[in-house]
């Protein structure tokens, strides 16, 4: 079976932009590790369901002005349509 990626251009709270202050946010809404990444625009976090062992990749590519990609692959679409949606929450609010 494949992963699906499901991906979105959010709008980030400005208390959020800090690679710090991602990480926060990510890790409260998703059990996932934190990808160490030489790259200052890029954040990449990894980890897998309890119930079924589904990969979850999550990756954030900071843009001008408050903006970012967020992109979210697993081999389950309605998880990652789920954490999609909970993410982009979790970082456009302060």
């Amino acid at each position: 079976m494949g992963m699906n990626e499901t991906s979105a251009t959010i709008t980030m709270a400005t208390a959020n932009t800090s690679k710090q202050n991602i990480s926060k946010q990510v890790l409260s809404v998703a059990n996932v590790g934190v990808i160490s990444s030489d790259q200052n625009n890029l954040q990449r976090f990894a980890g897998c369901t309890v119930s079924s062992g589904a990969l979850v990749l999550v990756t954030l590519e900071l843009r001008e002005s408050s903006t970012a990609l967020l992109t979210i692959n697993t081999e389950k679409s309605v998880m990652a349509s789920m954490l999609l949606r909970d993410l982009k929450q979790a970082l456009s609010q302060a």
